[in-house]
């Protein structure tokens, strides 16, 4: 076989799609160079076999578990950065919400554009983002290192001089009040009591303010907020392409009764990726911030936990495991026949394509089904988001355990929840063969009992922990 034969060598087409363009004369296939697997003019014979879709969803399915991962990460670790750069609950929301910025600005163009980019290059790029992203948020320590190492040896001198002590009357309250909040003064009513400064209440010494400053905004804080804010933004910017570029891939290249079970499995595997970062990020949270041995444990009020290892290990795996991406075609399989080509962006100018993107988003908005369906889907994530971004914070401060524990108990939770009802789901539509109506009615129903279990929280729950000074005489 000559070396031009073999750029035009034969393969079958995925999931018995119609024959490619022509046919040689001994009967193979030619194989369009938009359907080769590769990189420009590198396009080994040896690759060949990638160009299916199983291989495709099996190698977008770990980059997408990796963005997941990454996209839950920083709710696992709020409570620790507010801690280390003394956020408020407001702040931490503002961060937390960039994400959903980012995505906001790009999630409609990406959308129209789909199947006018090579979309699995455009899904390496994202991944890619994302990993960047990652790195830049735990920035925001690294620029802060020198500053937190200082806080972390002040710690231990001071640890160190109240074990050495022989007087059993001393605390780290005497030695470090707060910088900026103390909580109790040094002017003590007894031995192991303080007085408040300014409600007259009394709080136990060796409860006192032990925190050296921990808690209290710092000069890093306004730069912190800034790297995370810029890193959160662009993780929602490589978000929006996502789903819709992932979609119109899958649904282009298979038979239409195969798509929901590609986009299930892709689905299915990034289900686990809040569970990961919970129950990882629980596991980071047990060593200290500088990876240093100090003399507290996790449930020290000083306590800061390795919150930036894991924006920076899975950012860089996520980066490591996407270049595969960049070797799949444009497309798997010939388009059908009778199905029209999409007319070239060269050939149409920038005004034309923006009345076409308004049309369409007109229609969108006029779809009776539709525009209720995201309504809906909207009102949940309301407080799904709430969720997520703050049952650690409350897990932490109403039955008092360290950010470890409450990360992982988060991450069991979603594990089995995630799990069962994709599971039992899946397997309700599929066995009842359900209708796209009877889905709706299921979704209701589901809906509703969610409803009353989450109303039970009202009834059900638990009082107010007990602050020192707090609505007392």
């Amino acid at each position: 076989m000559t070396s031009a034969e073999k750029e035009q060598f034969t393969a079958s087409a995925d999931n018995g799609s119609e024959k490619a363009s022509k046919s040689r004369p001994d009967g193979n296939r030619v194989i369009p160079k938009d359907m080769l697997c590769g990189l420009g003019p590198c396009k080994p014979i040896a690759i060949q076999f990638c160009a299916r879709m199983g291989i495709f969803v099996g190698a977008y399915s770990f980059c997408g578990l990796m963005t997941s991962v990454l996209s839950m990460y920083i709710s696992s670790q709020i409570t620790t950065i507010e801690k280390q750069y003394g956020l408020s609950s407001s702040q931490s929301g503002l961060l937390l919400s960039c994400n959903d910025i980012g995505f906001l600005l790009t999630t409609l163009l990406a959308s129209y554009f789909a199947r006018k980019v090579h979309i699995p290059r455009v899904l390496w790029l994202t991944v890619v983002v994302y990993g960047i992203a990652g790195i830049i948020c735990s920035m925001a320590y690294f620029v802060s290192r020198d500053f937190v190492f200082e806080q972390a040896e002040h710690l231990s001198q001071i640890l160190t001089a109240r074990n050495a002590s022989n007087n059993a009357n001393y605390s780290v309250a005497q030695s470090v009040p707060s910088r900026q909040y103390p909580m109790c003064n040094r002017h003590h009513q007894t031995a192991d009591v303080y007085s408040l400064p300014r409600n007259g209440s009394t709080c136990d010494v060796h409860g006192a303010e032990t925190s050296f400053g921990v808690g209290e905004p710092n000069r890093y804080t306004h730069l912190a907020m800034a790297f995370i804010a810029v890193g959160m933004i662009l993780q929602g910017l490589a978000k929006a392409p996502r789903y819709p570029f992932i979609t119109t891939y899958v649904d282009d290249n298979v038979n239409k009764k195969n798509t929901a079970m590609y986009m299930g499995i892709i689905s299915g595997v990034g289900i686990f990726g809040p569970a990961i970062a919970f129950s990882v990020g629980g596991l980071f949270s047990r060593h200290y911030v500088t990876l240093q041995d100090v003399p507290i444990t996790p449930r020290h009020p000083a306590w800061i936990g390795a919150w930036w290892l894991g924006f920076v290990v899975f950012g860089l795996i996520s980066i490591v495991i996407s270049f595969p991406l960049l070797l799949f075609p444009r497309k798997l399989r010939p388009r059908p026949r009778g199905q029209k080509a999409l007319k070239s962006d060269s050939g149409s100018t920038f005004q034309r394509a923006i009345l076409d993107f308004l049309k369409c988003l007109f229609r969108l908005i006029s779809n009776s089904v539709y525009m209720p369906l995201n309504a809906s889907t909207c009102i949940l994530l309301f407080a799904v988001a709430g969720m997520i971004a703050f049952g650690a914070k409350y897990l932490e401060t109403q039955f008092f355990i360290p950010a470890w524990k409450a990360n992982i108990l988060l991450g069991m939770m979603n594990i089995v929840a995630a799990s069962a009802g994709t599971i039992v789901g899946g397997l309700v539509v599929t066995k009842r063969k359900l209708s796209p109506v009877a889905c709706t009615k299921m979704l209701l129903s589901v809906g509703c009992l969610s409803l009353v279990q989450v109303a039970l929280g009202f009834v059900f729950g638990c009082g107010n922990a007990d602050i020192v000074g707090f609505n007392t005489k």
